[in-house]
């Protein structure tokens, strides 16, 4: 099975999660949002400030003010146009609907991370904004 790839472009890097749903909202130490469905799961887990933009109202956000995080379940269904990892460590997660997620870079902590099961995708965005990413195996890796 060959699992998709990031595609990297001028400023930003092209995540491959456009037509994947919000399948899971949890609240932990960081808020996560598992995307997709049946075989293709990725794991969206924020560790930083980040911005919902929702019905044209731009809401803040800290996860570990975990009491504040109420309207973000409304992610939950939701399925995604676009994300974009920018160069620069931010994260920028638009959905069919108009709906959208920032995620600002950390100067300390890593600000959200990526994965996409075993041997899948993996993008985290570390301290400063450096981006790493790792691209899925192919089969036989």
């Amino acid at each position: 099975m060959l699992l998709p790839n990031a595609v990297e472009h001028s400023d930003y890097w092209d995540l491959p999660l456009k037509g994947i749903p919000v399948a899971r909202c949890c609240v932990d130490e960081r808020f996560v949002l598992e995307l997709g469905v049946h075989s293709l799961m990725f794991t969206l887990s924020i560790g930083g400030t980040f911005s919902l933009i929702l019905s044209g109202k731009r809401l803040e956000f800290q996860p570990e003010d975990r009491c504040s995080l109420g309207p973000c379940l409304q992610l939950y269904g939701k399925t995604i146009e676009f994300c974009h990892a920018t160069k620069s460590g931010a994260l920028r997660m638009e959905f069919v609907d108009g709906t959208r997620v920032h995620i600002e870079p950390d100067d300390m902590y890593e600000a959200w991370e990526l994965g996409g099961g075993a041997r899948g995708l993996r993008v985290v965005s570390g301290p400063g904004g450096a981006v790493s990413i790792w691209q899925p195996l192919s089969e036989g890796q």
